[in-house]
């Protein structure tokens, strides 16, 4: 979790990080295809431009992230 708030610090202007319960918010894991956790997606305007599974650690995350953004400012 901790990787994920100081993400969600460096990249405030840029994107919003959200935590979902699976075990909770099963309409969620279901709309989103979403069969294993850690899933992380990235949603741009609603439509899904990428998604990592499995553990990260902040450096693949971090990387993720920017290859993304950086692809939405081309």
């Amino acid at each position: 979790m901790n990787i994920l708030h100081e993400l969600s610090g460096r990249f405030e202007s840029q994107v919003r990080i959200f935590i979902i319960d699976g075990e909770r918010e099963k309409v969620v894991m279901r709309q989103y295809r979403i069969s294993g956790t850690p899933t992380f997606l990235l949603l741009y305007n609603g439509t899904e431009w990428d998604r990592s599974w499995g553990r990260s650690d902040f450096s693949s995350l971090q990387s993720f992230l920017q290859r993304n953004l950086s692809r939405q400012n081309r």
